[in-house]
């Protein structure tokens, strides 16, 4: 706090200066509870950001490996069971085991779908689209409008956008009696969302109502502004504004892991000289190492992907010896009894 006298030739009298001391600590502790407020605001959103960004992460580990080993050991025991056809009792304690598999799947499962929604597995935009096609009715029309790409969002705001279009959805089906519902979102320096419609606009509070809190709730508690007005000349309008800072892409963590080389069951060993490992494909065009089978997104079954890459082969001894030629490596021509060619895959 900055004080000065009327005049420069005025001194502060000791009444002064003691009015002037007491209005400064009351001010101190004032602006330090504000400040502390600020801190503690902060620290909620950062604690916010973190929690979503760790279920999104612990989602992905679920369902890239968790959900694939739960499948493969579900594929063991229904070969085991077939191998073992003539004995009834070994026959039912597979059967107990496969049931007990399924349960835990299904479990697993029912975890991995409460830490996010899975619609946003697919990006922020394609689930917005997805959940305005669910509320898509012969009386009610649901426009869509994106601008800017939402790719790369911090999973608090993808999950805080998700809930409250959700809720609004929601709210005009229930209560606006509206024909057409307009949810514009635009991505810049923050993410704001506008659901407009044509309804009855805002009635009174109805006893027991949460759907404008929780809306109001997830957007302040991120730093951001909720805001239901009026619409001119009849329906409502809720504009919501979501800051973020940019978070760390999965693509950008992708194309850093390209240069990590991969191995499979073992250690990769330098093939021995004039033998070249192939890869095994799966037979279509884009040449695809992969192996899956099934289509249930790693729940039905097990798959397993391998990177392609050109293996270093050592230079041979000696003039007489020649490379083999790519037709000839799995031929007549190639492989001893413990090659490796074409085992992976």
């Amino acid at each position: 706090m900055i004080v000065a006298t009327r005049s420069s030739a005025n001194r502060f009298t000791p009444v002064e200066r003691q009015l002037l001391k007491d209005l400064a600590l009351h001010a101190a502790v004032a602006a330090d509870a504000v400040r502390l407020i600020h801190d503690l605001q902060d620290s909620r959103e950062r604690l916010i950001t973190a929690r979503e960004e760790e279920r999104r992460r612990l989602r992905r580990d679920l369902h890239d490996g968790l959900g694939p080993t739960l499948a493969g050991m579900a594929m063991q025991v229904r070969a085991a069971h077939k191998l073992v056809a003539e004995q009834p009792r070994t026959g039912r304690i597979l059967d107990a085991l496969a049931a007990d598999l399924q349960t835990c799947t299904a479990e697993v499962r029912q975890l991995v779908d409460q830490l996010r929604p899975p619609a946003l597995d697919r990006g922020l935009a394609a689930a917005l689209r997805n959940e305005c096609g669910r509320f898509e009715s012969s009386t009610l029309s649901v426009r869509l409008q994106v601008e800017g790409n939402l790719q790369g969002l911090p999973a608090a705001i993808e999950v805080a956008a998700y809930r409250i279009v959700a809720e609004a959805l929601t709210n005009v089906t229930r209560h606006s009696q509206a024909s057409i519902c307009w949810v514009n979102v635009d991505r810049d320096r923050a993410l704001t969302l506008e659901i407009v419609d044509d309804g009855v606009g805002l009635g009174p509070r109805r006893p027991g109502g949460v759907g404008l809190d929780s809306m109001r709730e997830r957007a302040t508690e991120l730093g951001g502004d909720f805001d239901i007005t009026e619409r001119a000349p009849h329906g409502t309008s809720i504009r919501v504004r979501l800051p973020f800072q940019p978070a760390i892409t999965d693509q950008a963590v992708a194309g850093a892991a390209q240069n990590v080389p991969s191995t499979i069951d073992r250690p990769t060993t330098s093939p021995p000289a004039g033998e070249i490992p192939t890869i095994g494909r799966t037979g279509t065009d884009g040449g695809s190492d992969s192996v899956l089978d099934g289509a249930d997104e790693c729940w039905g079954t097990a798959h397993r992907s391998v990177a392609e890459a050109t293996p270093d082969v050592p230079e041979p001894r000696g003039e007489s010896a020649q490379p083999a030629a790519a037709g000839q490596v799995n031929g007549s021509n190639g492989q001893s009894p413990d090659s490796d060619a074409g085992r992976i895959g």
